[in-house]
């Protein structure tokens, strides 16, 4: 796994344009090695309940951000500003992404409506994802 996510796979932006992110997914194999090190300081420590909740932190915001890139995504495809569910381009496009994909996961409320079906299907996923994060919160 770790020689499969240290390959250059940067090189290749070089033939397919610097616009092909797609390149860049063997990165997420390297996550394996945070759950190795998680597991390994469980085990080490006399009360591990300071990783496990840092863990969980953890997984929770990592979640949270990946969400937020898709629904940069998403705006970026349907056009910025389109409407009032998509980003508008204004202010810092990592803040207020994060800040929309957290309101949506916690149901905060006051979200804007989506208007075609990918934005109902991310509205659904973030939903449930929420439900899945705060589950796990009260598991723990």
């Amino acid at each position: 796994n770790d020689l499969l996510s240290l390959m250059p796979f940067d090189l290749l932006y070089f033939v397919f344009g610097f616009e092909c992110t797609f390149l860049r997914l063997p990165r997420l194999i390297k996550i394996q090695t945070f759950w190795e090190f998680c597991n390994h300081f469980d085990s080490v420590l006399a009360s591990p309940y300071v990783v496990r909740v840092a863990r969980t932190l953890t997984y929770m915001i990592y979640l949270v951000h990946l969400n937020a890139c898709a629904y940069y995504e998403i705006s970026v495809r349907e056009g910025l500003g389109i409407n009032s569910w998509v980003y508008d381009g204004k202010g810092n496009a990592y803040i207020r992404c994060f800040y929309f994909a957290t309101k949506t996961a916690t149901s905060i409320g006051k979200n804007p409506r989506p208007t075609n079906e990918m934005e109902y299907v991310f509205m659904t996923v973030s939903w449930l994802l929420g439900v899945f994060v705060f589950a796990v919160l009260i598991g723990q």
